[in-house]
C-alpha cells in the first residue's frame, strides 16, 4: 500500500471491527489521495439493504476524472447457519465471474461481519483476493494499543490506568480510542494519565 501498489479486491474480516474499519479507510485514502473527485469514486454498499449485483455494477464502472474508484461492500454475512446470510449461494456465480476478471480501474473492499471458512463462497473470497483477518486483541496487545495511543496524543499512561481502561471497556478497541482521546485531554498539561 505504501508502494501505492492495490489489489482489485480485498476482503477484510474478524471479530475486530475498528480495526477492519480503519483498514478499509486507509486503503481507500491511499487509492484515491490523487483524486480530485473523491466523492464521486469512493462508492459504498450495504448487504444489509442491497444485493452483490448493484456493487459489483458499480464497480465495472469507469472512475469520474481519477485512476480508479473503490466500491466497498459492508455488512457481508456468510455463516455457519446460512439462515442469516446475506452473501448467498445464489450470488456466487455472479461474484465469481467477476473475481475471474475484476475491473481494472476498480479497488472492491470486502468488509464481512461474519464469515465462515469452510463454506464455498467464502473460500472462492478467501483464494481470489488479499484477505486479512482482524481477530480480538489480547491482554498485551491491548495494553501496547493504549500505550501508542496515549503516545499518538504527546501523553504517556500507567499500567494501572490501561488495565482499568480495559477492565471497564473490555476488548472493544473503538470504545478505548475513544476514551483514550479524552483521557489525554483531560491529563493536560501534565500529559500523564494515571490510574
Amino acid at each position: 500500500l505504501k508502494r501505492r501498489e492495490f489489489a482489485p479486491v480485498y476482503l477484510l474480516f474478524g471479530a475486530e471491527s475498528y480495526l477492519r474499519d480503519l483498514a478499509a479507510k486507509i486503503i481507500t485514502d491511499l487509492a484515491l489521495a490523487d483524486s480530485s473527485l473523491k466523492e464521486f469514486n469512493e462508492i459504498e454498499h450495504s448487504l444489509k439493504d442491497g444485493k452483490i449485483e448493484y456493487a459489483l455494477a458499480d464497480a465495472e464502472q469507469l472512475p469520474m476524472m481519477s485512476s480508479r474508484r473503490v466500491v466497498k461492500i459492508s455488512n457481508a454475512i456468510v455463516s455457519a447457519n446460512s439462515n442469516k446470510d446475506n452473501l448467498k449461494e445464489e450470488d456466487e456465480t455472479v461474484l465469481e465471474r467477476y473475481l475471474a476478471r475484476p475491473a481494472e480501474t476498480s479497488i472492491v473492499i470486502f468488509i464481512a461481519d461474519e464469515l465462515d471458512k469452510r463454506r464455498k463462497i467464502s473460500k472462492l473470497l478467501l483464494e481470489k483476493s488479499i484477505a486479512v483477518e482482524f481477530s480480538s486483541l489480547n491482554d498485551f496487545e491491548l495494553r501496547k494499543w493504549i500505550r501508542d495511543k496515549a503516545k499518538e496524543y504527546d501523553t504517556e499512561i500507567d499500567e494501572k490506568a490501561a488495565n482499568a481502561l480495559i477492565a471497564l471497556l473490555g476488548t472493544d478497541i473503538r470504545k478505548i480510542t475513544v476514551e483514550v482521546e479524552k483521557l489525554a485531554v483531560a491529563a493536560l498539561p501534565d500529559k500523564l494519565i494515571t490510574g
